[in-house]
């Protein structure tokens, strides 16, 4: 199994609690695997002679520094599935990190098999659905979080529309807290990030600390691997087909 973390913008590589939080949840909710872990921009994992020009995060040059990283992604998922065939991934991103990954998704369908989950936190092109649509409870399937019905339900970028490719419909959470701004599309408010005072940086005490993560990360990929074949029909793990330690089940 490997974790592979996207950063949002300005954080860098050596201090990044986001990351720490996020290997902390996937590490609780798969216990049981062993979990390998990679930070999109470590060219020590990623060299740029095999993936191309190391992901920035940067900040004002935002659009550039997304594209960049979703040719890296690209290019790493890319090889990593060839090189491990049988390796599952855990995707995770935070506010730029997350757009990248949610970018790179529809071109990545041939290898969607590999990747048992997606989680993505304050998408700056989050799509909430429409207002009736959380007002009447029937919100789609990907949204998480407790976002706001009586404000704007598209991230500050806009809504990536459609959201998500089909295949990863069902295997994606995407936590968008109230009042955020990134995913609720205040870019007034967004100025204020860079005094942690907004939810948008409150993730990591709020949405990766809670239960409900791991238990849909640990639910959707004990999913991915039943789809793969690696568990029987009774949800038990099949020794035959299974390479990893054992998937806990309930």
């Amino acid at each position: 199994m490997l974790a592979l973390w996207v950063r949002g913008t300005g954080a860098s590589l050596d201090d990044d609690n986001f990351a720490r939080s996020f290997l902390d949840d996937v590490s609780s909710a798969l216990s049981g695997l062993t979990v390998a872990w990679a930070n999109l921009g470590d060219t020590a994992v990623m060299p740029v002679s095999q993936y191309g020009n190391p992901y920035p995060a940067g900040a004002l040059d935002y659009g550039p520094s997304r594209d960049t990283g979703v040719k890296e992604l690209f290019n790493y998922l890319e090889m990593r599935a060839a090189i491990c065939p049988n390796e599952k991934i855990v995707l995770g991103g935070y506010s730029q990190g997350a757009d990248v990954v949610g970018s790179v998704l529809p071109s990545i369908t041939p290898i969607e098999s590999h990747i048992a989950y997606v989680a993505l936190f304050g998408d700056t092109h989050f799509n909430g659905g429409t207002k009736q649509q959380c007002q009447d409870h029937n919100r789609p399937a990907w949204v998480c979080g407790d976002s706001d019905c009586n404000v704007n339900l598209s991230g500050v970028f806009d809504a990536r529309n459609p959201y998500l490719p089909r295949d990863f419909q069902g295997k994606t959470g995407s936590w968008c807290l109230h009042a955020d701004p990134g995913c609720q599309g205040n870019r007034a408010r967004m100025l204020t990030i860079v005094c942690n005072c907004t939810p948008h940086s409150q993730y990591p005490s709020t949405a990766m600390g809670d239960a409900a993560h791991p238990g849909a990360l640990y639910g959707k990929a004990s999913t991915a691997w039943a789809e793969l074949g690696n568990l029987d029909g009774n949800g038990n793990v099949d020794p035959e087909k299974n390479e990893y330690p054992a998937v806990p089940v309930d």
